[in-house]
C-alpha cells in the first residue's frame, strides 16, 4: 500500500469524522419537519460513494467507504458525548448498520460509477438514487410531519438518476433498475421500522 493510498484513506476518515459531527449538529438545529435531512442514512452512504469514486480497485474503494463511515460513527458519538446529547440504542444500531453495510457497498458503487463498464455504472447510480427515493417515500408514508424532508429525498433521488449517468445507454439502464431497487429500499425501511417497534 503506497503513501498516496494511505493519504487518501486518512482523508476518508477525516471526511467521515466531519460528516458524523455535522449529522449531530443538524439534528440539533434543524426544525422538526426538516430534521430527517440530518438524520439520513442516504447522506452517509453518499459520503462513502464519494470517497470510493477515484480509488484504484474495488477492495480499496470498499475500505475507503467503510473507513469513512466508521469515522462518521466516531464523529457522531464523540460530538454527542461532548455536548451531552442522548443517544438511543436504536440510533446506535441504525448508524452502525449503515456504516458496516453501506460503507463498503457504496464505496464500491462510487468506483463503479467512475471507472466500470457495462451494467455496473448503472447499478451504482440506481442504487444511490434508490436510497434517496426509498428514504423519501418512506418518510412521506410513515412520518408525514416530516414531509419536507421526504420530498427533498425524492427530488434528490430523481436528480441523481438524471444527472449522474454518463451517457444515454447508462441512463436507460438506471431507469430499468431504479424501480426494483427503490421497492427493495422501501421494504428495508419498513423492516427496520417494524423491528424497532417490536423491541
Amino acid at each position: 500500500m503506497g503513501l498516496v493510498t494511505i493519504r487518501w484513506l486518512v482523508v476518508s476518515v477525516i471526511i467521515g469524522l466531519i460528516t458524523g459531527a455535522l449529522t449531530l449538529a443538524g439534528q440539533a438545529v434543524l426544525p422538526t419537519e426538516a430534521n430527517r435531512v440530518a438524520n439520513s442514512g442516504a447522506i452517509w452512504v453518499t459520503v462513502a460513494f464519494a470517497v470510493g469514486w477515484r480509488k484504484l480497485s474495488d477492495p480499496m474503494a470498499a475500505l475507503a467507504g467503510l473507513l469513512a463511515l466508521i469515522g462518521a460513527l466516531v464523529g457522531y458519538f464523540a460530538a454527542a458525548a461532548l455536548t451531552g446529547a442522548g443517544v438511543s440504542v436504536s440510533t446506535v444500531a441504525i448508524w452502525v448498520g449503515v456504516a458496516l453495510v453501506g460503507g463498503p457497498v457504496f464505496g464500491v458503487a462510487g468506483r463503479w460509477r467512475a471507472a466500470a463498464t457495462g451494467w455496473r455504472p448503472a447499478l451504482a447510480v440506481a442504487a444511490l438514487g434508490a436510497v434517496y427515493l426509498a428514504e423519501g417515500l418512506w418518510t412521506l408514508w410513515a412520518i408525514p410531519h416530516m414531509a419536507l424532508a421526504g420530498w427533498a429525498g425524492v427530488i434528490v433521488g430523481c436528480l441523481i438518476t438524471l444527472l449522474l449517468p454518463m451517457d444515454r445507454a447508462t441512463r436507460t439502464r438506471v431507469c430499468l433498475l431504479l424501480c426494483p431497487l427503490t421497492l427493495l429500499g422501501v421494504a428495508g425501511y419498513a423492516a427496520i421500522d417494524l423491528a424497532f417497534r417490536s423491541v
